[in-house]
């Protein structure tokens, strides 16, 4: 009897040892959308931008547009300490802690300029399963109201939580924003300048769009996510 005990507790040893290294080796599953068609999927100056010049497309994973190894940059206002550049300012791609959990993850984005306004948008295909609160952008503490100095002046720079009644409304999906707001005379501007980041998710697909603007820009971002929604969907599905 005590020959048999060892042996069975052996047995399980040996199982529960060989268990995580078995799962270590299995392969990562594959992207639902490669970083090719996520970039053929994103509005362009075709799609009613006419007014708009690219500045850039960019391609590549979630870990590459973080190491800076794109020319995507951060949308981040410059005015914003390190701390408070989260996914909530700066994008998805840029916030450390999001990219560790996708940094395999394909992505394309394209940033367009006018000359009163500036339009970026991404595209990530992300795990199907992958919990929202992942992709959901979240603000650190105390990065609501930001103290700067601009030309020895001192300003004050907010970010907000948009509330669902100026997010585009989206069926199938989860739509989430925040906005920030950076005071008039900062750059000869007569209005605040407002930047509307929004994410819209549905199964493996995230969307994220980037409005700026001197001015109002809640009806802008949620037309230009609204467009670029339905070209995704229609390019991918």
């Amino acid at each position: 009897m005590k020959d048999l005990m060892m042996l069975v507790t052996s047995t399980a040893l040996l199982l529960g040892s060989a268990g995580p290294a078995y799962a270590a080796a299995l392969p990562a599953p594959k992207p639902e959308h490669t970083a090719g068609a996520l970039k053929k999927a994103l509005l362009t100056k075709k799609d009613g931008f006419s007014g708009y010049k690219v500045r850039h497309v960019a391609t590549g994973t979630a870990a590459r547009f973080l190491a800076g190894r794109t020319r995507q940059r951060s949308w981040a206002s410059s005015f914003l300490p390190s701390r408070c550049r989260s996914s909530a300012t700066a994008g998805l791609l840029f916030d450390p802690r999001k990219v560790a959990r996708i940094p395999n993850a394909p992505a394309a984005s394209i940033e367009m300029w006018a000359d009163d306004q500036a339009l970026g948008e991404t595209l990530i295909s992300v795990p199907a399963d992958l919990p929202h609160s992942v992709v959901q952008g979240k603000l650190p503490r105390g990065c609501g109201k930001v103290r700067a100095t601009h030309k020895g002046k001192r300003i004050t720079v907010r970010v907000k939580k948009l509330p669902a009644a100026v997010l585009p409304d989206i069926t199938g999906a989860t739509v989430s924003g925040f906005k920030t707001v950076v005071p008039a005379g900062v750059w000869g501007n007569a209005r605040p300048a407002e930047v509307n980041l929004v994410v819209v998710r549905s199964g493996a697909l995230v969307l994220e769009t980037y409005t700026d603007a001197f001015g109002h820009v809640d009806g802008s971002s949620a037309e230009f996510t609204e467009k670029a929604w339905k070209r995704a969907l229609d390019r991918l599905h």
